[in-house]
């Protein structure tokens, strides 16, 4: 699922800069596309849900201090994911483990 809530005002206030970036990449006219590749994410949700292997992430998207939009998705994860997530951290811990022994 995702969910998107745009502010009208910074949309409006940054289109005439996406219109004109949209022309710079695609070569179209620009009546189709709107290109804002200057957004930054700040998360205030990011959850992992078990049962559904589901990630959930939600958070404010901002261009410098407009506050763009609000987003809020979910990401499937298949298990291969979910087993170089584990053996990932897995080594990660043994590294660690390996310090705080080295430490005592």
């Amino acid at each position: 699922m995702i969910y998107l809530n745009i502010n009208k005002v910074v949309f409006a206030k940054h289109s005439e800069n996406a219109n004109a970036k949209a022309i710079e990449d695609s070569g179209n006219d620009g009546k189709e596309d709107l290109t804002f590749d200057n957004l930054e994410m700040y998360y205030d949700e990011l959850s992992f849900d078990a049962d559904k292997n589901q990630i959930s992430i939600a958070g404010q998207l901002k261009i410098g201090n407009d506050e763009f939009a609000y987003l809020s998705y979910d990401i499937d994860l298949d298990f291969e994911i979910v087993i170089s997530i584990i053996e990932a951290y897995r080594k990660k811990l043994g590294k660690l483990k390996t310090v705080l022994e080295a430490t005592k």
